[in-house]
């Protein structure tokens, strides 16, 4: 099975959980830590930014969060 990387895409306001509490998406460095799905801490290894201008759409799906694609 080939797995295809997808970028993904998140808005500047999007609250990411770090070692040391919560941080905006667009205040992130890559000095910060980030708690991952499986409450491991981990580094930034890059950042990557991009314009984006398009719709923005939230997803609500039975059993799961909200998600919000580009």
């Amino acid at each position: 099975v080939k797995v295809k990387y997808i970028p993904g895409c998140f808005l500047p306001s999007q609250p990411v959980l770090l070692s040391d509490g919560v941080k905006r998406f667009d205040s992130l460095s890559l000095e910060d830590r980030v708690v991952t799905d499986k409450n491991r801490v981990r580094g930034i290894n890059n950042l990557q930014v991009r314009d984006y201008d398009g719709e923005v759409v939230r997803v609500k799906a039975w059993g799961i969060e909200d998600q919000i694609a580009t």
